[in-house]
């Protein structure tokens, strides 16, 4: 396994089997991607961690009505576990 993809990988599951919230993806997967300092193994894991991470971008949290362009909680359980597939598929599993 490529441990540089794992942070994504653990948190796009989380949130997809409901072990996490939305909300606590974003609070997690936000400061994460912006501080991460591994390189990844290719640009595939790259764009797939971008993709997670634009995810947590246009989650609109707790607001009522959902704006164009962002994600409720079921959206973004949906677009995570999507996502962790392919990291799936990619790594190997």
């Amino acid at each position: 396994m490529t441990a540089k993809l794992d942070p994504y990988l653990v948190l796009a599951s989380a949130v997809a089997e409901e072990r996490i919230s939305p909300s606590e993806f974003e609070a997690v997967l936000l400061p994460l991607h912006k501080h991460y300092a591994e390189s990844f193994a290719s640009v595939e894991e790259f764009e797939l961690a971008e993709e997670l991470f634009h995810v947590a971008c246009d989650y609109c949290g707790e607001q009522e009505e959902i704006a164009g362009g962002l994600l409720g909680d079921e959206e973004v359980r949906v677009a995570a576990g999507m996502i962790a597939q392919k990291m799936r598929r990619i790594l190997g599993r």
